[in-house]
């Protein structure tokens, strides 16, 4: 929504009275913004996201660089001399950030003015929705130089605040059709994850969308085409009055907010995970479509003949819905770096370290199969040859045809047993805190921040779909062989989720 604010009333040169106001523009219907993703993502709109993002981000199947853009619809705001102005974004507290980030705002050039929000969440664009690929950052950016930059802190929420020319808003008002609004980056190249900084969109659940506050003297209301509200967000909160009977049902997710004490305000964010997001986005975006993809694979594979072409195509997309689920458990998950604006250090060390993975390990431990468990060092070179021979006859290769991926492969798994390694340290130490009784909420938030890093990275390295082994299994790998491996991968877990079969024809 756009707001009014009269602060000020000042005299002019003859004693007439001016009135100096104060106008707010947010909200969905007055905001566009969009995530820019690079490399897998390239292609694929964010207008529709929860979050703006800049910096360098990892996840457990690819990593990305992103860049963001917002633009202010003005033409309803009934201002006629603009006396300044200011960008306002909503970082909130994160475990992913591991540094204070420089933050620049570059003017969008005139030419690339007409960029489209789109609704996307993770998907293939509408015609004209903006994306990585159609417009990369470079050609955005007008001029050598930032207009402003400005420090996201780290350890912290923080509205970050960005004093605009008042030029260029007054450009802005005279020529709507020109305003390409601002781009959105990392002043200094983000070369490691974790230099990266999230703001909340316009879209984002709790309204902390990024703002426009413009100060100056009023005008009369200007004619213009009628403003069209956006379609409804996906990202709504439940209502309050269904919290009680979803607590009562015991599930999961509802247990975790038992496990953490947590407020009604908090235990509604987890309600919105197993409820909206599962439905709507896990679910309907990722699992139903990827079992279906898995069945048809599956029918392929056993069918034989020449289908290479067909598999591949089914690989691809198999790929596509993991980066959708990726997008999805980075954004707005119980999981995301995010949460961290909304529990406390304790209670995330409760959730990661008791409720989660405290209670993955006692489970394991209960069938005798004791995991995350790091291969001694005096070890790693065998397991790394067993690893290798597993791979090349699960993929039914000769050595001859295996080699050029050897490499590769031997180093993730090294990779996979190093961050293992420092996962189970951090795990470790989180459970001791919080068996200690008095948690230190900055050292637990240190300890809980370091866990989720490497426990990302571990699955990074470990996983047959992360970037450094698909990338060489999707080059070089037997597509029957690589399509029947993932079936079996992903056969148990899926029919589970979903109570379907993947060998089950389409109804």
């Amino acid at each position: 929504m756009t707001r009014l604010i009269i602060v000020l009333m000042c005299m002019g040169m003859f004693g007439a009275v001016v009135r100096s106001e104060t106008f707010t523009v947010s909200g969905p219907a007055f905001v566009d913004d969009a995530a820019l993703l690079d490399g897998e993502f390239a292609n694929w709109n964010f207008g529709g996201g929860p979050l703006l993002e800049a910096g360098r981000m990892g996840g457990i199947y690819a990593e990305h660089y992103a860049v963001s853009v917002v633009r202010f619809d003005l033409r309803a705001t009934q201002i006629e001399h603009v006396t300044s102005a200011k960008l306002r974004f909503y970082k909130p507290k994160d475990f992913i950030q591991r540094a204070e980030i420089p933050v620049a705002l570059y003017e969008v050039t005139r030419q690339s003015a007409n960029w489209q929000e789109g609704t996307g969440i993770c998907e293939p664009p509408q015609p004209d929705a903006i994306t990585r690929s159609t417009s990369p950052a470079p050609e955005l950016i007008g001029g050598e130089r930032p207009l402003v930059n400005a420090t996201a802190p780290v350890d912290r929420a923080q509205w970050l605040e960005f004093a605009l020319p008042p030029d260029l808003v007054r450009r802005w008002l005279a020529e709507p059709q020109f305003n390409g609004g601002l781009l959105v980056i990392v002043q200094d190249p983000a070369k490691e994850w974790g230099h990266h900084v999230y703001f909340h969109s316009s879209e984002h659940w709790d309204g902390k969308g990024p703002e426009l506050v413009i100060e100056g003297t009023p005008s009369k209301p200007r004619r213009h085409a009628p403003i069209i509200p956006p379609p409804p967000s996906v990202y709504a909160l439940p209502p309050e009055e269904s919290l009680q009977p979803w607590l009562e049902k015991n599930g999961r997710l509802a247990r975790f907010t038992k496990d953490g004490a947590m407020t009604a305000e908090q235990a509604r964010l987890f309600q919105f995970y197993d409820t909206t997001v599962r439905e709507k986005l896990i679910k309907e975006r990722y699992q139903v479509p990827l079992v279906k993809v898995l069945r048809e694979m599956d029918a392929l594979v056993k069918k034989g003949g020449d289908n290479d072409a067909a598999l591949r195509e089914h690989l691809r997309r198999v790929r596509e819905l993991l980066l959708v689920w990726e997008y999805i458990r980075e954004t707005s998950w119980y999981t995301s770096g995010p949460l961290a604006d909304v529990l406390t250090a304790k209670q995330l060390g409760i959730l990661f370290g008791r409720s989660i993975f405290g209670r993955m390990e006692e489970a394991a431990k209960e069938k005798g199969e004791p995991i995350w468990q790091p291969v001694p060092p005096d070890k790693i070179d065998a397991h790394v040859q067993q690893a290798l021979k597993s791979t090349r006859e699960r993929l039914k290769m000769t050595p001859e045809q295996f080699a050029v991926m050897e490499q590769g492969i031997a180093e993730a798994e090294r990779l996979e047993n190093e961050y293992l390694a420092k996962f189970r340290h951090d795990f470790d130490a989180c459970r001791r805190l919080l068996d200690a009784g008095d948690v230190d909420e900055d050292k637990m938030f240190r300890i809980v921040r370091d866990m989720h890093l490497h426990h990302e990275l571990f699955l990074y390295y470990q996983s047959i779909f992360d970037t450094p082994r698909w990338s060489l299994f999707i080059q070089h790998a037997p597509p029957t062989a690589l399509a029947e491996w993932i079936i079996d991968t992903r056969r148990g877990h899926y029919e589970r989720q979903t109570g379907r079969k993947i060998s089950e024809e389409d109804e």
